[in-house]
């Protein structure tokens, strides 16, 4: 019993030590993707551009950081990319929509709607979903 016990502590061991293993060099890997992604949007490729966007707005090789996204979004749309203008463009009108959330929060504080947590990126990525399964 005691060695049944043994075997499986140390194939759990294994197994975390593993998976630790191959965690840490996705992570590397990410890391090595994202620089030569932003070397590639330094240079004004659009498509690399866009994705610095999409690496930074999921926090993959980088921390998550959606001011800097939509920067880099912004850039590859001024670069002809249709993607990034589309993301800007909702962006765009969640803002609005927030903005009008706050005006409404402010005239009229006890309404449903002005005690409701509105999250901007949450109604982006809704959006994104919505228009991914049409």
């Amino acid at each position: 019993m005691a060695k049944s016990c043994t075997i499986l502590l140390l194939a759990a061991l294994l197994i975390t030590s593993v998976a630790s293993r191959a965690d840490d060099h996705f992570h590397t890997a990410m890391v090595h993707l994202f620089q030569s992604q932003l070397a590639l949007a330094n240079s004004n490729s659009a498509s690399a551009q866009y994705f610095v966007g999409e690496m930074y707005e999921n926090g993959f090789g980088i921390q998550k950081n959606l001011d800097k996204a939509f920067t880099w979004y912004a850039r590859a749309a001024q670069n002809g990319d249709a993607e990034a203008a589309k993301k800007i463009r909702q962006q765009q009108a969640i803002r609005r929509r927030l903005e009008a959330h706050k005006k409404l929060a402010v005239r009229h504080p006890n309404h449903t709607a002005a005690t409701q947590t509105f999250n901007p990126w949450e109604q982006l990525a809704s959006a994104e979903t919505a228009t991914q399964s049409r």
